[in-house]
């Protein structure tokens, strides 16, 4: 019996279980694009983080930049780049919330995952964030 994935889970400080919702066509690209030219307080480098196969906003704007695991049933566990947050002033975040909504994924990833005509309550995912090294 392989205790890899054992190994793995310990390295985790965070397993959270919920539900996702969707950007629209477009959407995440221009935020990306928008953070990455320094328009906003939550920055991004020009490249994604090696190995990321899609984005995510969550509702914490202190994570942009960093990566997490999120899991789906169409494609088991992938690397996010968390480029996006939720807007505090007009109620996102109590919407994600109320909703269990753990991360909102780009347009291709919804579609490549065949989720784009479920509501965010229909989209089971588990998010796994890795500890960050105390400072």
């Amino acid at each position: 019996m392989s205790y890899h994935w054992i190994a793995t889970l310990l390295l985790l400080a965070n397993l959270q279980v919920g539900h996702a919702a969707y950007y629209a066509d477009g959407v995440m690209a221009d935020v990306i694009a928008v953070r990455q030219a320094g328009w906003t307080a939550g920055d991004l480098p020009a490249e994604a983080p090696p190995g990321v196969t899609c984005f995510v906003a969550t509702p914490d704007c202190s994570e942009i930049g960093d990566v997490i695991s999120v899991w789906h049933h169409s494609g088991g566990w992938e690397r996010c780049w968390i480029t996006d947050c939720c807007c505090r002033i007009n109620g996102d975040c109590d919407r994600m919330r109320k909703r269990h909504i753990l991360v909102e994924v780009d347009y291709h990833t919804a579609r490549r995952w065949g989720v784009l005509r479920y509501g965010p309550t229909s989209i089971v995912v588990a998010v796994a964030r890795q500890r960050r090294p105390a400072p």
